[in-house]
């Protein structure tokens, strides 16, 4: 699901329209919003595009907004529209996918929708496993924040739990090593024992990572340098 959020209507129906209208696009279910209630209340971990206006309601500036989207469903993608570019210097702090600016046209769209179709299956690939009865698995990486080795089995979990462990998302056979081989490039090794989907890292400090759910992640000092390096190559692609 795509949605547009900007406080014209019209503004959202037209962009709406040329986006159905373009021939790259795949996307049929692009709703709009012209309140942050409104935005709030159709957002889901199923939106992959947000299409938003810096200059919101009562000049409220649009960035503050994206800021929460990012905390809260880090693998939507944003699309900042806009017709003020004194905003453009701070953006990057949520680093958007992509712009477009008013007024809108054809030509536009057809560029935004392109840079999207290239990002999509990189923060949203799937994860496919063949497991020992020969039973194929998928899972959607983004549905996977950590994957941790225990028991001689590795778990995949939806969130990066602290103190009593949640059920896992799935559990295989392979070991933490032989897993990486079924693994897309937006998963790194952080410790011995586990793996993170960088999607969902927030910040990276020494020998930490914060997650956008706030929690905080220990990398081993052999691997710190490694993840450095891999997650700026990662948040790099994404602009």
């Amino acid at each position: 699901m795509y949605l547009i959020y900007d406080d014209d209507p019209a503004h959202c129906a037209q962009l709406r329209t040329l986006l159905l209208s373009d021939p790259n696009n795949t996307e049929q279910d692009i709703r709009t919003a012209s309140t942050e209630a409104d935005a709030i209340r159709q957002l889901s971990g199923d939106t992959a595009v947000l299409f938003q206006d810096i200059r919101l309601e009562h000049d409220e500036n649009g960035i503050r907004f994206a800021e929460y989207i990012k905390q809260h469903y880090p693998l939507c993608l944003i699309v900042f529209i806009t017709a003020y570019t004194q905003y453009w210097e701070n953006v990057f702090s949520v680093m958007p996918s992509g712009f477009i600016t008013k007024p809108f046209t054809p030509e536009k769209v057809a560029r935004v929708v392109l840079n999207i179709n290239h990002h999509l299956p990189i923060l949203r690939p799937m994860i496919h496993i063949r497991e020992a009865d020969n039973k194929l698995v998928s899972l959607p990486a983004a549905d996977v924040v950590f994957i941790e080795n225990e028991n001689r089995r590795t778990q995949f979990y939806d969130d990066y739990y602290a103190g009593s462990k949640p059920a896992p998302l799935f559990s295989s056979h392979y070991s933490i090593a032989e897993i990486e081989q079924f693994l897309p490039s937006c998963f790194i090794r952080c410790h011995v024992s586990y793996y993170i989907n960088m999607n969902h890292i927030r910040e990276l400090r020494r020998y930490e990572m914060i997650l956008h759910n706030g929690k905080s992640i220990l990398i081993s000092q052999r691997r710190y340098k490694d993840v450095e390096n891999a997650f700026f190559r990662f948040t790099s692609d994404k602009l």
